[in-house]
């Protein structure tokens, strides 16, 4: 089955050594961010090189910090070629006032937008950085969702410890989806198979899910590895995988499978 991560970053000098994993995993295509040197990644125009030496590979995605990076930047890394928006650390809760013209022409530019939500770990942070996990709760995407229903939206990480809110963000609003990614050790090593359909309980939830990884190359093979046994282990059904593997974020991404 075809196979598209949908959460992906890049760290510095490591372009040849994802499109290695992405090939040993069976991942034809990734949706690649770097979180700059905050989080000790690459920078968003390293992404951009990467992608346009690979446009068949890599679908860029530009780091935003709500708030902090002002709109005329995130037009103009737009207007460069970044697909979508990759969104951490706002300096005001993420349904902010403030934030509405970002949501605005993310939607009328028909860029998806990857949201961090739950605890953020940032190794590089210092007391100025201003980071504020609180500001990145799941719930805080519901009144995007409602008021910008053309802006396609990935809840990142099933919110880690707000899985509740965003499960129900994702059961209520057409346009989010919930990723699972994160560490192999991380917060997803606490929860069984049927942990976590307590939380996507409702019919059709698994379709609601979108594959991505989110680890380092040197995990990516592991992390494709541990998500098919969690799907042979709920028994999910040929549709339902092909909506988590690739039809979601064709979906996400605005294009069609080729017939």
């Amino acid at each position: 089955m075809r196979l598209i991560d949908a959460h992906a970053h890049l760290w510095p000098g490591g372009g040849d050594v994802l499109l290695a994993a992405m090939d040993a995993a069976g991942i034809e295509r990734a949706c690649v961010s770097g979180l700059g040197p905050l989080f000790g990644m690459a920078s968003d125009e390293d992404v951009l090189v990467l992608a346009r030496a690979h446009p068949d590979r890599i679908v860029p995605f530009a780091c935003v910090r709500p708030g902090l990076t002002h709109i005329k930047d995130v037009r103009a890394r737009l207007d460069e070629g970044f697909c979508g928006l990759k969104v951490t650390c706002p300096s005001a809760d993420y349904d902010s006032p403030a934030h509405l013209d970002l949501w605005a022409l993310a939607e009328e530019r028909g860029a998806p937008v990857l949201f961090h939500t739950g605890v953020v770990t940032v190794p590089n942070a210092t007391r100025d950085d201003d980071v504020n996990s609180a500001r990145m709760n799941p719930i805080l995407l519901a009144p995007i969702a409602r008021a910008f229903p053309h802006l396609r939206i990935i809840c990142a990480h099933l919110g880690i410890h707000w899985n509740d809110e965003a499960a129900e963000i994702a059961r209520f609003f057409p346009n989010v989806r919930v990723d699972l990614t994160g560490e192999l050790t991380g917060w997803r090593a606490r929860w069984s198979a049927a942990d976590l359909s307590r939380f996507l309980w409702w019919s059709g939830a698994w379709k609601q899910v979108i594959f991505g990884t989110d680890v380092r190359p040197g995990d990516v093979k592991a992390v494709v590895a541990r998500d098919r046994a969690l799907w042979d282990e709920l028994d999910l059904d040929e549709t339902t995988r092909r909506k988590i593997a690739i039809e979601n974020a064709l979906w996400w991404l605005g294009e069609k499978e080729d017939a």
